[in-house]
């Protein structure tokens, strides 16, 4: 009888023994096949079998734990409910026989979309992070990036930050970097209050609230301004510590302040450009203030004229210093009178628009004198 030399059970010969082989040595394939099993598998005493030799080639199936120092699935084939290989080097895991999770061979994880319901549900330990993302990051890489791929506009299609229960917290997002200090963005659980601050309690130091009901608060470090809102090239709109609102470049601010459209509040200086339209012989412009309040404009200034004769009604044209399209003299008014010296008489002067050159006319009778005399004028007109 021949008897092979055998230690695992891959060892053993399936011819032996053979037809003609004698009964008496047959105790001897019997011990052979004990020694090959024993040592291929072993057991703890429990009923709980073990080897330390690799299982392939078929499903592993049973009723208790299968353990082992590794699992490696060789089939493409997408099991039931289990581990396969779904490329080189590409296990993956199914479950109803679909795709629902896999890693390839650098390291990239994809977790497939559910049948129904949520995609990944992370419980944490209480007081622990529930998930941490680190890595170097530069260039234009994101540490995370939540994308809606239907490229598609939906009230449903939401990112939702939440915290259990009604008052439950403050769900919010906090912006922790070492050696700084923190920011949060988020909802106060009390008040539902949206708030922008510092620090990692959210309402413990708002810097930017904005109630239910649509109020804004801005809250500024003490001896700040409370709010700053900076121009797109230069100046800035402020709120002082008192709660006054003031500007930096509000007064002869380089950029234009025209037109009907934009309803500025800002002021400056100009010298207006005189045009000798009555009974004038001579005239000469000081420089004039001005301040404009949403479209009304109030100037005023003075202006030297010495008429051409006395007793003549006299009348001096003046450029505006922000245009308007007057269609009435009407539409621009004011005053102006001589400014006094010695024992000279004051002469009342009024002034209106001229609609027909887009201007301001002063306008008075001059009396027996043609000497130059000083005037002090103010008028106010709407941009138009």
């Amino acid at each position: 009888m021949t008897i092979e030399s055998a230690t695992y059970i891959s060892d053993l010969n399936t011819a032996n023994p053979g037809a003609t082989d004698i009964i008496p040595e047959g105790d001897d394939h019997l011990r052979l096949i004990k020694t090959v099993l024993k040592n291929t598998l072993t057991t703890d005493g429990s009923g709980n079998v073990s080897t330390t030799k690799n299982i392939s080639g078929a499903a592993i199936t049973g009723t208790s734990t299968v353990t082992g120092s590794a699992l490696i699935p060789s089939s493409a084939t997408v099991p039931t409910n289990g581990l396969y290989l779904k490329a080189a080097n590409n296990p993956a895991l199914a479950s109803n026989t679909t795709l629902r999770w896999d890693v390839n061979s650098t390291g990239n994880h994809v977790f497939a979309a559910p049948s129904s319901g949520t995609a990944v549900t992370i419980n944490a330990l209480a007081g622990t992070n529930s998930l941490v993302l680190t890595g170097a990051l530069n260039g234009s890489a994101v540490q995370a990036n939540i994308t809606n791929t239907s490229n598609t506009a939906s009230s449903t299609a939401v990112q939702v930050i939440s915290c259990a229960g009604t008052t439950a917290l403050s769900a919010h997002t906090l912006y922790d970097v070492t050696g700084i200090i923190d920011w949060y963005v988020g909802v106060k659980g009390s008040t539902s209050t949206w708030s922008v601050g510092t620090g990692q309690v959210v309402g413990a130091a708002d810097k930017l609230s904005i109630s239910t009901s649509g109020n804004v608060t801005f809250a500024g470090a003490a001896g700040s301004d409370t709010a700053i809102i900076n121009g797109g090239t230069s100046g800035s709109f402020r709120v002082n510590t008192t709660g006054v609102p003031y500007a930096t470049s509000a007064h002869n601010n380089a950029g234009a302040v025209t037109g009907a459209t934009n309803q500025y509040f800002c002021s400056g200086t100009y010298t207006p450009t005189l045009t000798n339209t009555t009974n004038v012989a001579a005239s000469t412009s000081r420089l004039a203030n001005w301040k404009r309040v949403g479209n009304e404009v109030t100037v005023s200034g003075q202006v030297d004229i010495t008429p051409t004769a006395a007793n003549v009604d006299t009348l001096l044209g003046m450029s505006l210093p922000i245009a308007s399209a007057l269609t009435t003299a009407f539409q621009l008014g004011g005053t102006a009178n001589i400014k006094p010296s010695g024992n000279t008489v004051g002469i009342p002067g009024v002034v209106d628009g001229d609609a027909a050159n887009d201007r301001a006319s002063l306008q008075f009778c001059n009396g027996a004198a043609t000497v130059s005399r000083t005037w002090v004028y103010e008028y106010t007109y709407e941009v138009l």
